[in-house]
């Protein structure tokens, strides 16, 4: 089984996994790793936390070959808390960008 261990989700649009799978599967890859939406201090995106989240597990939701990577700035004053909401909720693993 081959998985992408690097799929972004760069647009706060309405989640469709079934087309990504079926997109992938045309490429013969079986799922992969979602990267929620950036942090605000990556692309000056103004959705909140819980916003991306909920987003991160819409695309994932009921699909065991995708899996919810949270992106977070370390650095940011709430990183902890954007942690202990992401593990929460169920993220599989973080990705950690310092810039």
């Amino acid at each position: 089984m081959i998985l992408d261990g690097h799929i972004h989700v760069m647009a706060m649009t309405e989640p469709e996994p079934a087309r990504l799978l079926a997109i992938l599967a045309q490429a013969e890859i079986a799922g992969g790793v979602l990267l929620s939406l950036p942090p605000e201090s990556f692309s000056g995106l103004t959705a909140s936390t819980k916003q991306r989240l909920d987003n991160l597990l819409a695309w994932c939701n009921g699909h065991d070959r995708l899996f919810p990577f949270f992106w977070i700035d370390p650095l940011a004053d709430d990183a902890l808390d954007q942690i202990q909401a992401a593990c929460v909720n169920g993220v599989a693993g973080f990705k950690v960008i310092c810039d």
